[in-house]
């Protein structure tokens, strides 16, 4: 299947980010490199491909552990640089 790797997600094994947006309330990321920045307007987090940043209004991290992150406030712009 396209964009596997040996029936493997290739996001899993390349390490490479892996993201999923629930409405413009909340954000969870797999496989990032760990949090760079963190205020309410914007959130930066370090990844293989670059710096990922996520940015809104009253943002607060919900979860953290060493498989993802999970961000929810007002989200209005993600970006990578």
């Amino acid at each position: 299947m396209k964009g596997e790797i040996f029936g493997l997600p290739s996001d899993c094994i390349l390490g490479i980010p892996s993201i999923r947006t629930i409405g413009d309330t909340a954000i969870e990321i797999m496989n990032y490199g760990g949090l760079r920045a963190c205020s309410p307007s914007q959130i930066v987090l370090n990844t293989k491909i670059g710096e990922l940043v996520v940015g809104g209004e009253a943002l607060g991290i919900s979860e953290i552990n060493s498989e993802g992150i999970r961000i929810e406030g007002k989200i209005n712009r993600i970006i990578y640089g």
